[in-house]
C-alpha cells in the first residue's frame, strides 16, 4: 500500500516542508555534538567528570552519550533554553582554572589560557554523526 497525502496534527519548528535527508523537529529539541581540544590540559573526562560537567547543566539535556575517551559528546537539549554558546560554555568552564573565565564565539569556548576549547554544533545530518 502506497503511502499518499497524509495530513497529521504535526506541529513543525522548522519553517520549511520536511524533505529527505534533512532533519526536521516536530518540537524544540535540538542535537548538539561537542569536541574537546587538548592542547596544554586534560580534556578527557571520565565516568565522574562526565556526571559532574551533565549534573551542572541540568534539565535542559535530556539525552546525553560521552565517547569512550571522555573527548567527545552527543546531546539532544531543548532548544528553548539552549544554544552552541551556552552549551560550549557550560561545559568549557570546567577545565578553567577556579575563577578564571574564558571567551565564547560561535560555539568555541576558550579557556582563560588560551590552551584549550570546547566546540559546540548544532548538527544538521543524524545520519553522518
Amino acid at each position: 500500500m502506497a503511502i499518499s497525502s497524509i495530513t497529521r496534527d504535526v506541529t513543525r519548528s522548522n519553517p520549511s516542508a520536511i524533505a529527505l535527508n534533512t532533519v526536521s523537529q516536530t518540537n524544540q529539541m535540538v542535537v548538539y555534538k561537542v569536541v574537546l581540544s587538548n592542547s596544554g590540559r586534560t580534556t578527557d573526562l571520565d565516568a565522574a567528570g562526565v556526571q559532574q560537567v551533565m549534573e551542572t547543566m541540568g534539565a535542559p539535556v535530556h539525552i546525553f552519550q560521552w565517547d569512550a575517551n571522555g573527548r567527545e559528546a552527543i546531546l539532544v537539549a531543548d532548544g528553548h533554553s539552549t544554544s552552541i554558546d551556552t552549551i560550549a560554555t557550560d561545559i568549557g568552564r570546567h577545565f578553567d582554572a577556579a575563577g578564571a573565565s574564558g571567551s565564547v564565539s560561535s560555539g568555541v569556548y576558550t579557556d582563560s589560557g588560551s590552551t584549550g576549547t570546547t566546540t559546540v554544533t548544532k548538527q544538521t545530518d543524524l545520519f553522518g554523526m
